[in-house]
């Protein structure tokens, strides 16, 4: 999964700094195959249940191992949790051939096979500008 640096993060540094940051971190997304790029990107929202936070702990290596394995196979491309002043959720960008599939690789989350999300919504994202959209 790409990050930024902290400091880009924390004191608003410029969306092009930050890209600098984020490439030279060697977190840029592994060009697709040509069978990826013919899939669409899904954009995933996870709102986590109310009072999880202790659980999420205990599962988040599992949810991580599990992300990891999507990642190994170009589904995940990049994932994250919202702020602290965000309602309590994540972000997960998604390769599927379908939407059905990409609701499916949710399906097999520990977080919500554990019941710790409690809103999954799957949006079909073209991107188009930036310096990941030639990566997606």
């Amino acid at each position: 999964m790409g990050r930024f640096s902290a400091t880009a993060r924390h004191t608003g540094a410029s969306t092009a700094a930050a890209a600098v940051l984020w490439h030279s971190g060697g977190a840029c997304p592994r060009p697709p195959s040509t069978e990826e790029a013919a899939m669409a990107v899904y954009a995933v929202t996870y709102v986590y249940a109310e009072g999880s936070a202790a659980a999420r702990d205990e599962h988040r290596p599992a949810h991580r191992a599990y992300l990891d394995e999507l990642s190994a196979k170009g589904v995940n491309l990049c994932s994250g949790p919202f702020g602290p002043e965000d309602e309590p959720g994540a972000l997960l960008l998604l390769r599927a051939d379908t939407r059905v599939d990409a609701v499916a690789h949710t399906e097999q989350d520990p977080f919500r096979r554990n019941g710790l999300v409690t809103d999954v919504q799957v949006r079909e994202w073209t991107p188009v500008l930036g310096p990941l959209a030639a990566h997606l």
